[in-house]
């Protein structure tokens, strides 16, 4: 009626977001899990590990988001992008 278009929003958009500033991960088939701490590497090189795990099946049990994660920290689940940071003394 007034000529507008809207973008190509048929679920084939770019899912992916950003996890943790070093990798990219895809909202639909993983999360981002970031986990560090412990002593320092006598190397003097980083003890954080960034990876994009894949999802469990959603919902699960528990739910969806964060309460199907195993092994949860902290969790934030941002519009389907569902981060969990596990640090250690």
């Amino acid at each position: 009626m007034f000529g507008i278009e809207c973008p190509n929003d048929a679920g084939g958009g770019d899912a992916s977001f950003e996890c943790y500033g070093t990798k990219t991960c895809n909202a639909e088939t993983s999360y981002c899990n970031v986990s560090g701490g412990g002593a320092v590497p006598l190397d003097g090189g980083s003890n954080l590990t960034v990876s994009c795990d894949p999802l469990p099946a959603m919902p699960c049990e528990a739910g969806t988001g964060c309460a199907c994660l195993p092994d949860k920290c902290s969790c934030t689940d941002v519009a389907g992008a569902i981060t969990n940071e596990c640090f250690y003394p």
